[in-house]
C-alpha cells in the first residue's frame, strides 16, 4: 500500500512540475531566437534596398495584425531581426512590438522580455520560423 502511495505521489509531482515548467521559457529557446534574429539581420540588413524589401514583406505578411507605421518605426530604429522578433511577440501575445524592441535594446534577454509581456517564448520562436518559411 505504501508503495502505491509513493508511485501516486511521484506521478502527481511529475504532472505538477511539467505543468509549471510549460509556462517557463527554456534556455535553448532564447538561444534559438538569438540565432534567428542574427541570421535575419545578416540576410536582410546588409543594404538599404534589402531592408526596405524586408519591411515590405513584414507589412504584407502582418498587415492585419500590426499597423504599417509601427513596422516602419521598428525597421528604422532596430535591426530587421529584432523587428521581426518584436512583431512576433505582438502576434503571439498581446504585447506592443515597440515596447518589446525597446526592452531588448535596453539589454533585457528574450526570457525576461517574454516574462514581462506574459508570452511563451517557444511560440515566438515558432512564429519567427513560420514567417521565414513563408517569405522564402
Amino acid at each position: 500500500m505504501s508503495r502505491c502511495k509513493t508511485v501516486v505521489g511521484l506521478v502527481v509531482a511529475a504532472c505538477l512540475w511539467s505543468f509549471l515548467a510549460a509556462g517557463c521559457s527554456r534556455p535553448e529557446e532564447a538561444s534559438l531566437l538569438d540565432d534567428l534574429v542574427e541570421r535575419v539581420t545578416e540576410r536582410q540588413g546588409y543594404t538599404e534596398k534589402s531592408k526596405r524589401q524586408f519591411e515590405e514583406r513584414l507589412q504584407s505578411y502582418y498587415f492585419e495584425k500590426v499597423p504599417a507605421d509601427e513596422i516602419e518605426l521598428l525597421m528604422r530604429e532596430h535591426s530587421p531581426g529584432v523587428a521581426l522578433a518584436a512583431i512576433s511577440f505582438a502576434v503571439v501575445g498581446n504585447a506592443s512590438p515597440t515596447e518589446v524592441a525597446r526592452m531588448k535594446q535596453g539589454g533585457a534577454g528574450w526570457p525576461a522580455v517574454a516574462k514581462s509581456v506574459n508570452t511563451d517564448l517557444g511560440e515566438v520562436v515558432k512564429e519567427v520560423k513560420e514567417f521565414r518559411k513563408a517569405i522564402g
